[in-house]
């Protein structure tokens, strides 16, 4: 014989909506705090810094195999990638076929040695034109690229 259900026990079982609301809330709350200091991690002035000296590392590598001067300029700002027969060329200057990424938008680059050049890199993949990059987020990172005579990029917090 089976027992009949208790009406007191029954209402025992399971929660109330209002305490579903209450763990709903504090989730949100949570998560909310959660991803605020996950976007304080972000540091857009050093992933563009990465990014900048990955494609001085690409148009090293396309001078090298297109035997074809590339040069890095900043004309208001925005990085300029431009490819002619000879570093020292004056006019002639095509812009290059490359992706410049997002990142690289949301920063404030400057030239820091010429208002112009940084660097160009001629047909044997070597830099006769060296100067250095500024990378600006709108939270003060300043990052610092340094190109070497052979391609090589040192990237450089400055305090």
């Amino acid at each position: 014989m089976t027992a009949a259900p208790n009406p007191a026990r029954r209402h025992e079982a399971g929660f109330t909506l209002f305490e579903m609301l209450v763990v709903i809330a504090v989730i949100g709350i949570l998560t909310g705090i959660g991803i605020l200091s996950f976007a304080r991690l972000q540091n857009n002035s050093r992933s563009a810094a990465y990014q900048l000296s990955s494609l001085y590392s690409q148009a090293r590598n396309a001078a090298i195999t297109n035997t074809r001067a590339y040069r890095l300029r900043v004309v208001s700002g925005v990085l300029v990638i431009e490819t002619s027969l000879r570093c020292t060329d004056t006019a002639g200057w095509t812009a290059a076929p490359f992706n410049i990424p997002e990142v690289i938008s949301r920063v404030t680059i400057a030239a820091q040695a010429s208002p112009n050049d940084i660097t160009c890199f001629d047909a044997r993949g070597l830099a006769p034109l060296l100067g250095n990059l500024q990378v600006n987020d709108a939270r003060g990172h300043i990052y610092i690229l340094q190109p070497a005579l052979g391609g090589a990029v040192r990237v450089i917090r400055a305090v």
